[in-house]
């Protein structure tokens, strides 16, 4: 009976002694006094050893909780508000060892020692494993008792603080992100109204280019069919081959053909054409702002009626070319359809519009000082009504 008695103590200290090796204890956490309010709840099923637990404790300043099932022990401490709980394990399966795991992973979750009647390296590390702060005997009593938790205690305001400041940083980030994403999308706005701006700008050039091209070319023509032949030019170079007529008005108002490119239009029908055209397309565009565009058999039908059949297959475009007010020229340019105008070019003939009809109005006026009222534009030679071969330029008179 003495020799199994000893032996039992002997396997006690072993017991003790494999416990305080397993602990994971920080023998570097700073002294710290743990407050006065810190809330112990002890999962125990025992009741003596709960009683003898709770009367060591109750030496400090601690609320102590008592529970003795796994189910209370869940519901409380879903309840939060607790800084410590110490939590009686006896096997790693067992499910006191689940119940360490969600107490660690709980919102706020308090410090956790387990605790063993029986300790084994297997159940430590498990334990530990597990996330517990501390791994104990159950032996263990008096002032060691409460130094370990006291450290726990320390270890598991420690870990809530940084737990607290991870979640700040993370909200903090979040918002950032926010932020970020708020700021990349302006970004990405202003960087297309960059794109945007740019491209008008681009556009603004190219505009000045074009009109500062065309006045130079023209601002040295001081008469009439010099100015025509120039701007015809200046329009088959841009707008590539077609068919072109430039139409004057006298001094009755009543416009006739002041000057023409052939380009594919028959011989035996051109002059025919010309003359319909003339009697046509200025009074129906004289007043208009806007470059007509006539793109089908419709279109034409529409503004022209029983005279469209003389552009049948072609696309036109008709412009009237106004100065202080009053048209000065009526374009007509026209090809056939299958090779339509670039809105590039209609974007050219906005440009030179103006440029030259005020060319032209100050071409008239310089020759009406030098010439009778009743004579207007210069005569090249040929005889009325001359067409001339597809490709070339004519002038009437």
């Amino acid at each position: 009976m003495g020799r199994a008695s000893r032996t039992s103590k002997r396997e006690e200290t072993q017991g003790e002694r494999v416990a305080m090796d397993l602990n994971v204890e920080n023998t570097n956490t700073p002294v710290r006094a743990t407050r006065v309010e810190s809330r112990v709840l002890l999962v125990v099923r025992s009741k003596r050893d709960r009683e003898r637990i709770a009367t060591t404790l109750r030496a400090k300043p601690w609320l102590i909780e008592t529970v003795q099932g796994v189910r209370a022990a869940r519901d409380r401490i879903a309840e939060g508000g607790l800084d410590l709980v110490l939590i009686e394990t006896q096997r790693p399966d067992d499910a006191t060892q689940t119940l360490i795991c969600e107490t660690v992973q709980s919102t706020n979750s308090p410090a956790l020692v387990a605790l063993a009647h029986k300790p084994s390296v297997e159940l430590a590390v498990s334990a530990m494993r597990d996330g517990a702060d501390d791994f104990l005997d159950g032996t263990i009593t008096g002032e060691a008792l409460i130094e370990r938790l006291e450290a726990a205690l320390i270890r598991g305001a420690d870990r809530r603080e940084r737990e607290s400041e991870r979640d700040r940083l993370r909200k903090m980030c979040t918002k950032l992100n926010g932020i970020r994403r708020e700021m990349f999308d302006q970004i990405g706005t202003m960087c297309d109204d960059l794109v945007s701006a740019y491209g008008e700008l681009s556009e603004q050039i190219d505009v000045l280019d074009v009109l500062h091209e065309f006045q130079s070319m023209v601002k040295r023509e001081l008469d009439v069919e010099a100015l025509l032949r120039t701007v015809l030019e200046y329009l088959l170079a841009k707008g590539g081959p077609m068919n072109a007529a430039v139409f004057l008005p006298d001094t009755y108002g009543d416009f006739s053909l002041g000057a023409y490119v052939n380009y594919d239009c028959p011989r035996d029908t051109g002059e025919a054409m010309l003359d319909h055209l003339a009697d046509v397309l200025p009074a129906e565009f004289a007043d208009s702002r806007q470059i007509a565009m006539m793109r089908s058999e419709a279109e034409l039908e529409s503004i022209l009626g029983d005279d469209a059949h003389w552009l049948t297959g072609h696309g036109v475009l008709v412009m009237s070319c106004k100065a202080s007010d009053e048209s000065l020229a009526v374009v007509a340019l026209f090809r056939d359809r299958r090779n339509p105008f670039e809105a590039k070019f209609l974007s050219t003939l906005e440009v030179i519009r103006d440029a030259f009809a005020d060319q032209l109005q100050r071409v008239i006026r310089i020759h009406h000082r030098h010439q009778p009222e009743d004579e207007m534009g210069y005569d090249d030679g040929r005889d009325e009504g001359e067409f001339d071969e597809p490709g070339d330029l004519g002038f009437a008179a």
